[in-house]
């Protein structure tokens, strides 16, 4: 299940954020790239779709929050002031605690850990709810439908997060060891402890696919000791492996495709490329990648 169209969404974001002019021939043959890559790798239609929501916060996206039995891809619940200015048919995080639902119904926080409710992602069965941050690590609890507020075991106070396509399951990291929830029982399926080079790293992003974590980490600017590239872990077998200088952008929601970014040169005159590679234990940065100078 490939949701191309998001992969084409990513992989424009990726170039924006990384040059200040877009180059339109490049955004144009990327999505060619991507299309006839789907195609080759034999994978299916996805049923994971979601456009952007009308929202006060351009850069928000949100889609109506998964029933108590049935599955959504996680997705970030839009933001208002108000009730009177909140969009329509999204899940919407209001002031004073509250998600007004797709179908209008309002569901209170109580007494989040952080205080203030910040963002709520829709999941199975309900909300991750971030809470706080201001001055001190945020909060992250899960909100049921019925506006139960549940706390993580171990507490994730800080912790950077992934979820699955289908919103059943998200991995959190905790020190040096990444968790890996069910939703909405918040049961620990897995437990991955890193060790060295990845215990001394930044974690910037993980992706739950299948049975496979993805996960990209970021050496200190420093140049001190740690790993700057991608780790990808078989949940199945405990069998791991770490690719060195490989920048992951995003991930197909069925785990056969990786959007990378790579750039060629330095300074005023760098090239920024993107490509895609299949995902199989390892990842590698060859293959046809299309590019822009910055």
């Amino acid at each position: 299940m490939l949701d191309a169209d998001e992969l084409i969404r990513h992989g424009r974001s990726a170039v924006r954020r990384r040059r200040s002019v877009t180059v339109v021939a490049a955004a144009a043959a990327l999505a060619a790239v991507i299309t006839v890559s789907a195609v080759a790798a034999g994978a299916g239609p996805s049923g994971q779709h979601h456009g952007p929501a009308v929202s006060p916060d351009p850069t928000s996206t949100a889609a109506p929050s998964p029933t108590a039995t049935g599955t959504a891809a996680p997705s970030p619940t839009a933001t208002a002031s108000s009730a009177g200015s909140a969009p329509v048919g999204v899940d919407v995080l209001l002031t004073g605690n509250t998600i007004r639902t797709a179908s209008g119904r309002l569901v209170t926080i109580p007494n989040p850990g952080g205080g203030t409710a910040s963002d709520a992602t829709g999941v199975a069965g309900g909300w991750v709810v971030r809470s706080g941050g201001v001055m001190d690590f945020h909060s992250i609890e899960f909100l049921t439908e019925a506006g139960q507020l549940k706390g993580f075991q171990p507490a994730l106070k800080g912790a950077p997060v992934g979820y699955a396509a289908d919103g059943r399951s998200m991995g959190a990291r905790v020190g040096n060891t990444i968790y890996v929830f069910d939703l909405p029982s918040l049961e620990v399926r897995h437990r991955i402890d890193l060790r060295s080079p990845l215990s001394g790293t930044q974690l910037e992003e993980l992706w739950l696919r299948g049975d496979r974590l993805v996960a990209r980490f970021l050496a200190a600017a420093d140049g001190g000791p740690g790993f700057s590239g991608v780790a990808i872990w078989n949940l199945k077998t405990g069998a791991s492996t770490t690719s060195p200088g490989i920048d992951v952008r995003d991930v197909s929601a069925d785990g056969k495709l990786a959007l990378l970014a790579t750039e060629r040169g330095s300074g005023p005159g760098v090239t920024q490329c993107l490509s895609i590679a299949p995902i199989g234990d390892s990842l590698s940065a060859t293959g046809k990648k299309v590019c822009g100078s910055g």
